[in-house]
């Protein structure tokens, strides 16, 4: 998700740009050129100097991170995820596609905001995901990915509530 941006000016100074796209959008960082001579699959390559691309993925299992390989990092993520507990995240029992340990679930709600943060969240969405966080605690830990900051923390919140250990959090606000 890149910046949300609600201000007139900062649209304007091309704020709503994420730094780390402004920057990638720069000379400096684009791919040289592929020589040919074994530059790791004719697709040419990064300025080492400027640039390190990492692509051991030690979290997710190897559907999820098969989209952003090829969309992202020209198909050279690796899964290093450890092979048991891979397949055993795939066999649980709540997943809608038996084999493929992921879940999209929307969730219709209101944001709402507090008079004293800038950040907005989504109550239900909140106990939507409260919900699948009590029913796959018994893996130890869980990778939450939400939208808002202050949804992170009721997240976190929930999670500690239920003692479970907090594998990554991803937010977007």
């Amino acid at each position: 998700m890149g910046p949300i941006i609600h201000a007139d000016v900062a649209k304007r100074l091309a704020l709503d740009v994420s730094f780390l796209e402004r920057l990638t959008l720069r000379a400096a960082y684009f791919k040289t050129p592929s020589t040919g001579d074994g530059d790791g699959g004719g697709g040419g390559t990064y300025n080492p100097h400027l640039l390190t691309k990492l692509v051991r993925n030690y979290r997710s299992h190897e559907d999820i991170i098969s989209v952003p390989s090829r969309l992202f990092y020209d198909g050279d993520l690796v899964p290093c995820t450890d092979e048991a507990y891979r397949r055993s995240l795939a066999r649980w029992e709540h997943l809608p596609a038996q084999g493929v340990p992921l879940i999209f679930h929307g969730v219709a709600g209101k944001d709402s905001q507090e008079s004293n943060s800038p950040s907005w969240f989504n109550v239900h969405e909140i106990e939507v995901r409260g919900a699948f966080t009590r029913r796959a605690g018994w893996y130890g830990w869980v990778v939450v990915v939400c939208a808002f900051g202050v949804s992170e923390s009721a997240s976190l919140e929930e999670c500690t509530h239920h003692d479970f250990s907090i594998g990554g959090f991803g937010c977007g606000g």
